[in-house]
């Protein structure tokens, strides 16, 4: 495994989403060389996996404090906010 994809186990949720963004804009532009552009494609794609993993195991353990505590709503189940009903 590349080292600069390794780095990625060590970022949080938040940094992996960060960065996520920063390779989207770049790629939007663009300017970046094809190697650049493969790269950031490739660093990106391992983002997307990461977050996806984290985001469900999130969810996860909201639904079990959910059936635990009875106190919280998974998104499916309603709990309308100021946005409505957010489809995730």
């Amino acid at each position: 495994m590349d080292e600069n994809i390794r780095q990625i186990e060590t970022l949080t949720t938040e940094e992996m989403f960060k960065q996520l963004e920063q390779i989207i804009r770049r790629m939007e532009t663009g300017n970046q060389s094809l190697e650049d552009a493969f790269s950031d494609y490739q660093r990106g794609t391992v983002l997307v996996q990461k977050l996806d993993a984290s985001l469900t195991g999130m969810e996860k353990k909201l639904e079990i404090l959910n059936k635990s505590t009875g106190e919280l709503e998974t998104a499916d189940e309603g709990g309308d906010d100021e946005y409505g009903n957010l489809p995730f």
